[in-house]
Formats: structure tokens, sequence, C-alpha cells
């Protein structure tokens, strides 16, 4: 699975826990899969989700989220603090 982690581009993406918009400009995480249409690495289509959605709900490290390393340090250390939740030793 290929986690991506990045501030809403559009404010369109709805999260898919609970169905509401991701606000323009806010933490969102995605899980990209196969479309199921051609060739597997063209045709990945991404489920978003709040950030606090996700956090609730799946465990990954920083190391499986694409984007991390492009989030301010505030979020970095917000993203951190979710992970060892549900992690003993998330992002270490």
């Amino acid at each position: 699975m290929i986690y991506v982690i990045e501030y809403a581009i559009s404010g369109r993406a709805k999260c898919a826990w609970c169905g509401d918009v991701i606000e323009k400009d806010s933490l969102r995480i995605g899980k990209r899969f196969p479309s199921g249409f051609g060739d597997y690495s063209a045709n990945l289509t991404t489920k978003w989700y709040h950030a606090n959605h996700f956090f609730d709900h799946f465990s990954v490290r920083t190391s499986d989220l694409e984007g991390y390393d492009l989030l301010t340090r505030a979020d970095q250390k917000w993203v951190l603090v979710q992970l060892r939740k549900t992690l003993p030793h998330a992002g270490i």
C-alpha cells in the first residue's frame, strides 16, 4: 500500500471515512491503490482522509508517508504525536 500526506490542493476531495470535504490547505492523507484499469503503476487512485480520521483507524510509520518531509515542522511533530498513539515506536 502506498500512503501520501500533503496539504489539500483544492478543497474538493471528500474524506473516505466521514464523507465531509477536506478543506483547501488542510492536512490530508491518502491511500493509493490500483484503479482497476490498465497498467498498475500508471493508474493509481487515491482515497483521501482527514489526517485525524486516518490516524484513528490506520497505523503507519513516517517512512510509509510519501511527502512527510515536505510538511511544516509543526505538522511533522503533530504527525509523530498521532503515530505514537498507534505505534509505540513510530517514526523511529
